[in-house]
């Protein structure tokens, strides 16, 4: 077993790359190798969904269902114990996949008389729990969101607390598009894979011959309103953001997307996967006007 062979093995980075692009969502792939049909994790459950890549050889896979829709890492309960039989069994070849849900039970073993190789691309969930979690560090912008808590008050004015926390979280629960904005959120903050850099180490020159690539899938390009109201063209991507000056026509600073694809603002915001090289420099291109840390 190799653990996130996507961060050492190129052809599997472009795969999680890609996946994370269209899921938007962070993927780690495993790699598993077996010579015997002994199972190596028994029957078990992941918390996080996968989708499996079958490389070489073939691999039986006995599943068994759930018995707890979608537990977590962080749960308050285990799941049951899984029925003992299973509700499929196949066997995996060359180029199948097989996609499993979280909290599925599963049986795996290289039983068929043949050596195997699988990739395992783990899926990591957004829930309830982290959409809660991120408007809550959104409501710090709240005076009384920070606010010490009424422990030592009476009934009458912690319950009237309460009753203004609940005003704040209804409120923002009910904003138009909040599950995009904390989708958007999300894509911006990751950081993707360590790629090597050589012989730039220290920063990198400005040389419109240097081409410089993205790290990361889930990169945004989109127009927004800066501090002032005005709007901009804002790229959004490990963690940072860089507001553009917007120029008469976007056509030609669109260019550097390659391979021979134009791609412009809008839609979702998501930068398609074929335009992760982007070329440094270009006559038509915006400057950038701000760069600050990504909330």
């Amino acid at each position: 077993m190799i653990d996130a062979i996507d961060e050492l093995h190129e052809p599997v980075a472009d795969l999680a790359q890609h996946l994370e692009s269209w899921l938007r969502t962070h993927v780690q792939v495993n790699a598993y190798a077996s010579w015997s049909a002994q199972e190596g994790f028994g029957t078990h459950w992941d918390d996080h969904d996968v989708t499996v890549v079958q490389v070489e050889g073939s691999k039986h896979w006995r599943l068994f269902g759930p018995t707890r829709i979608a537990p977590m890492h962080r749960d308050i309960a285990h799941p049951e114990v899984p029925p003992e039989q299973p509700i499929a069994d196949l066997v995996l070849e060359p180029g199948d996949v097989l996609y499993l849900p979280r909290g599925w039970w599963h049986a795996v073993s290289a039983d068929q008389g043949v050596h195997s190789l699988h990739l395992t691309c783990g899926l990591t969930p957004h829930t309830g729990a982290d959409l809660i979690g991120w408007l809550s560090e959104m409501l710090r912008d709240s005076e009384q969101v920070r606010a010490d808590l009424p422990l030592h008050a009476g009934p009458g004015a912690q319950a009237a607390y309460v009753e203004l926390l609940r005003e704040h979280l209804v409120a923002a629960l009910e904003e138009p598009g909040l599950l995009e904005r904390f989708a958007a959120a999300r894509d911006a903050e990751d950081l993707g894979r360590l790629r090597p850099s050589l012989p730039y180490l220290d920063g990198m020159p400005a040389d419109p011959k240097v081409r410089v690539r993205l790290t990361t899938g889930r990169a945004r390009l989109t127009f927004a309103a800066d501090g002032e109201g005005a709007v901009v063209v804002r790229f959004a991507a490990a963690g940072q953001e860089v507001d553009f000056d917007p120029v008469p026509s976007t056509k030609g600073w669109a260019r550097p997307f390659p391979p021979g694809r134009c791609w412009r603002p809008g839609g979702n915001g998501r930068v398609p996967q074929d335009a992760m090289n982007v070329t440094q420099g270009t006559d038509n291109a915006p400057s950038p006007r701000e760069r600050r840390q990504h909330r």
